[in-house]
C-alpha cells in the first residue's frame, strides 16, 4: 500500500514540475517575442542637415553707358504693303525693310562691341519673331528682325552682338525687318512694339 502511495505522489510531483517548466518556457518565449521587434525595428536618427551654403555674385564694371541717337530713341519702322499671295505658307517672307539704330558716347576701345536686346514687347514665337497686336490685324503674320549677318535678333530678351564701336565712341547697328508667315496670311494691319536696350562691352 505504501508503495502504491509513493508511486502516486511521485507521479504527482513529476507532472507538477513538468507543468511549471512548460509555463516558464512559454512565458520566456512570450517575453522574447515581445522584446525582439523593438530592437529589430530600432532606427538610427538621420544626421542633421548642413547649415551652411554658397553664394556667388557676378558682375562687370564698364567705362560708361552708350547714348541712343536722338532720332532712334522712339524708332518707327514703316514696312511696305504686301499681298496675301506673298505669305501663303509657313516660312514665307516679304516686305524686307532696312533700318538702323545708332549710339554714341560708348567709350572708344578696339575691344568694345555693341549689343542689342529687345524686351517688353507685343509677344513672340519660339524662334523669337515679334507677334502683331494690331486691332483687327492680319492673322498668321509675324515680324522678323535680322542683323547684317542675316541672323535673327530675338524678341524674347536674347542679347546679340551687332556692331563694333568706332574710335570716336559711336556705332551704327544695321538691321532688317520683314514679314514672316506662320501660315496662310489674312488681310489686315500688322503692328509690333518693343523696348530695346543697346549696351557695349
Amino acid at each position: 500500500m505504501w508503495t502504491l502511495f509513493a508511486l502516486s505522489m511521485g507521479r504527482y510531483f513529476y507532472y507538477l514540475n513538468k507543468e511549471r517548466r512548460m509555463k516558464t518556457l512559454i512565458l520566456s518565449s512570450v517575453l522574447a517575442t515581445s522584446i525582439l521587434p523593438l530592437s529589430a525595428f530600432a532606427q538610427t536618427p538621420p544626421p542633421a542637415g548642413n547649415p551652411t551654403g554658397n553664394i556667388t555674385f557676378s558682375g562687370q564694371i564698364r567705362e560708361q553707358t552708350c547714348v541712343i541717337r536722338g532720332e532712334d530713341a522712339n524708332k518707327v519702322v514703316i514696312m511696305p504693303t504686301v499681298g496675301t499671295n506673298q505669305l501663303v505658307r509657313a516660312g514665307d517672307t516679304a516686305g524686307e525693310t532696312r533700318f538702323t539704330l545708332g549710339v554714341s558716347g560708348c567709350g572708344a576701345s578696339s575691344n568694345n562691341a555693341v549689343f542689342l536686346r529687345f524686351f517688353q514687347n507685343s509677344g513672340f514665337d519660339a524662334a523669337g519673331r515679334f507677334g502683331s497686336n494690331a486691332s483687327n490685324g492680319a492673322r498668321n503674320v509675324l515680324v522678323e528682325v535680322r542683323n547684317r549677318d542675316n541672323q535673327i535678333v530675338r524678341a524674347d530678351g536674347g542679347t546679340a552682338k551687332l556692331s563694333d564701336v568706332a574710335t570716336n565712341g559711336s556705332a551704327t547697328v544695321d538691321l532688317t525687318a520683314r514679314y514672316y508667315a506662320s501660315g496662310q496670311a489674312t488681310a489686315g494691319p500688322v503692328q509690333a512694339q518693343s523696348r530695346f536696350e543697346i549696351t557695349y562691352q
